[in-house]
């Protein structure tokens, strides 16, 4: 059967890695791929921009989400042998460079339960039609004879490692100024603090979101959403969807500046329905994500250093007055010694809310 070419397959594999996509999610099987990637010893990513929970980002075998290019995606791939990928619909580059997303030579198995995911990016060596959590269930139970001692000690190393790794990236992306706008990291990390552990994020941040998906660490099911294609304009109004769906949970929304302002409205929804939603702007003062898309092709307006229609200055958008025209209280947070008592105020409050907070303006490409 395709389970049994499968578990051959893997438990052959030197250096296999698994590819959690929102197919997994949906179906339910948030634990059994934790439990999966524990047996057989493998690394974990989720698929680029994936729109739901699909593996615990606090799991010491999550190695991080891939990305919506080629290039860093394929680095974070690299010594792969075996790739497993669950449910995952997104193996596709934003911006086409001819590189390819996965390994050459890394054999591919494949589990979906849409026909018309099977072999779409890549051909699979092992393409399994089914419901995901199913299939990974027969899987774990199929190497419940196997003999393990080789996956334990990988998985040890594979822990080591990216433990590691993490604690390189939380102290880069951490560091900020004292005085004036922060990193995107270091507000992420802030968010995950003070909030309470069953809280719910919606995630609009755009370019920062690398930041967020990574640092607010999340390990239940349905605590994440985001928008899957990267169209703007669902972070504020998906909130207020959700939190209407789960009004017993914390709920926080983290967007960018640009993106607020395509469905702002929904402040005044939260307001009116007295949703205690806790909507963090990260404003940067642009359109970051269409610098980053220029500066990935080097378009003329880098040579210049003009970016024509995407800042969002003279004037800048007075975030706090918008907020509160619309019945949401609202604060300015410019530097980070006001970020903590910022969020347990925003947090604490019986009703919407929403954090204006200034972050770093530097021009960062997302795409290639």
């Amino acid at each position: 059967s395709s389970i049994e070419k499968a578990v051959a397959l893997l438990a052959e594999a030197t250096s296999p890695v698994i590819i959690a996509g929102d197919g997994s999610a949906r179906s339910g099987a948030l634990d059994a791929v934790a439990k999966l990637a524990e047996t057989i010893g493998a690394r974990v990513h989720a698929e680029p921009l994936n729109s739901l929970l699909v593996f615990p980002t606090n799991h010491a075998l999550y190695a991080g989400p891939l990305f919506p290019n080629a290039k860093q995606t394929v680095a974070l791939l690299d010594g792969a042998d075996v790739i497993l990928t669950i449910g995952v619909n997104n193996l596709a580059p934003l911006v086409y460079t001819g590189q390819r997303m996965i390994p050459v030579g890394a054999r591919l198995i494949q589990i979906s339960a849409d026909e018309r995911e099977i072999g779409k990016n890549y051909p699979a060596e092992v393409a399994i039609l089914g419901d995901p959590r199913a299939c990974i269930e027969e899987l774990v139970e199929a190497f419940a004879g196997e003999k393990t001692e080789g996956f334990a000690r990988r998985r040890e190393l594979i822990e080591s490692h990216i433990s590691q790794m993490r604690a390189k990236f939380v102290e880069h992306a951490c560091a900020t100024p004292e005085d004036g706008p922060m990193s995107p990291g270091f507000v992420a990390r802030e968010m995950r603090r003070r909030a309470g552990t069953d809280a719910v994020l919606v995630d609009e941040s755009v370019t920062s979101t690398a930041f967020v998906r990574t640092l607010f660490e999340l390990d239940k099911p349905n605590s994440y959403f985001y928008a899957k294609g990267g169209s703007l304009g669902l972070g504020l109004p998906a909130a207020v969807g959700v939190k209407l769906a789960m009004p017993d949970r914390q709920v926080i929304c983290a967007v960018g500046d640009g993106s607020a302002l395509y469905s702002i409205q929904a402040l005044w929804t939260a307001a009116r329905y007295k949703l205690a939603v806790v909507f963090v702007v990260f404003n940067n003062a642009s359109y970051m994500i269409l610098k980053g898309g220029l500066v990935a092709m080097q378009g003329a307006s880098v040579e210049r250093d003009k970016f024509v229609g995407m800042d969002i200055t003279e004037p800048e958008v007075d975030f706090i007055r918008l907020a509160e025209s619309m019945g949401v209280a609202a604060r300015r947070v410019a530097q980070q010694s006001e970020l903590e008592a910022a969020l347990d105020w925003a947090l604490g409050m019986s009703g919407p809310t929403l954090l204006d907070v200034a972050i770093l303006r530097d021009i960062r490409s997302v795409l290639r």
